[in-house]
């Protein structure tokens, strides 16, 4: 027995002299080991890996090798054992399983949300065809067949034919300013141009013609310059949120607080609807939009909370940090 022998028992070689193993090592460990101890008295070399519980309660993994000892005549009286303590690099090679582990949870999880993404952009897709097609196709058709039959039957005073072109202008502008909504909603030029405060007061006065809810913008310590992938990601943020609150909340009145400091910059919209059941996993929490929102923000190392009971409305907060900046 050398020296580590004795430090990994905590017993001087006095006292482990002349004991049983099972002494030794403990009852637990021996049961463990006896096998292999009776291999190697059998003739046999023997090498093992056991986890080892020592007295002191402490966990080591040790890598066993033992041959039998001979005498001059050949006769087996005992076991050699080289004990080598492994327990560091049994422990990196647990962590970097339970790391490969976490990773491939991570990778399984990201495909997931891939595809829901595919879904909400498809989804999105399928929204603005249907609405180039059964909206501005259908009314754009029906300007043509007005215009035709005015070219086939032009009124016959001259005077008269501003009159009858009055509602082809009217749904001409009607139908000038939906495209732009519509393109708005795709991707707002405010945005790029004015800001992200600019575009947001813009959003809501739109947000409060559209759907007669009383929606107010606090604002405090923005930055000067806000990175345009922040910008369009906190206004998808808001412009989801609302559209929640329009759909689902029964709402009144929307609070929308969009603040910096010196950590990062945040954006949460508060409104005093009907809320819902956060443990409820069949309902709000699983929207596409949700996803979205969440995977925009993971993105840019932010987060998304969202805090809510019944009858108690609902809070969405956005928040995104401020990258370190490595010297």
């Amino acid at each position: 027995m050398n020296k580590r022998y004795e430090e990994l028992f905590g017993r001087p070689q006095a006292e482990l002299g002349g004991q049983f193993v099972k002494d030794v090592v403990g009852e637990a460990n021996f049961s463990t080991i006896e096998s292999h101890l009776r291999e190697a008295l059998a003739g046999r070399e023997v090498s093992f890996l056991y986890p080892m519980v020592l007295p002191n309660g402490d966990d080591r993994w040790i890598n066993v090798h033992c041959l039998p000892d001979r005498d001059e005549t050949g006769r087996i009286r005992g076991v050699l054992a080289l004990m080598t303590d492994i327990t560091a690099q049994k422990r990196s090679e647990l962590a970097m399983q339970q790391n490969q582990l976490a990773l491939e949870e991570k990778r399984h999880e990201l495909q997931v949300l891939t595809d829901k993404l595919f879904m909400v952009q498809d989804s999105e897709r399928q929204r603005i065809a249907r609405d180039l097609h059964d909206d501005f196709s259908q009314r754009l058709t029906a300007l043509v067949l007005e215009v035709a039959s005015l070219q086939q039957h032009p009124p016959r005073l001259p005077e008269l034919i501003g009159k009858a072109l009055e509602p082809v202008c009217e749904e001409l502008t009607q139908l000038t300013s939906d495209l732009h909504d519509l393109a708005y909603q795709l991707h707002p030029p405010l945005l790029r141009h004015a800001g992200l405060q600019a575009a947001i007061e813009d959003h809501i006065h739109k947000a409060i013609e559209r759907t007669g809810l009383r929606i107010t913008l606090k604002t405090k310590d923005l930055p000067r310059s806000i990175p345009f992938d922040w910008s369009i990601c906190l206004f998808r943020v808001l412009q989801e949120s609302l559209q929640n609150v329009a759909k689902h909340a029964k709402a009144t009145e929307v609070l929308v607080k969009l603040s910096g400091s010196s950590k990062g910059i945040g954006l949460s919209v508060i409104d005093n609807g009907k809320g819902f059941d956060e443990h409820d996993k069949s309902g709000h929490q699983k929207g596409l939009g949700l996803i979205s929102m969440q995977e925009r923000l993971r993105l840019l190392n932010g987060f998304l909370n969202i805090h809510s009971r019944p009858a108690d409305g609902t809070k969405v907060c956005a928040w995104i940090p401020f990258q370190e900046q490595t010297p």
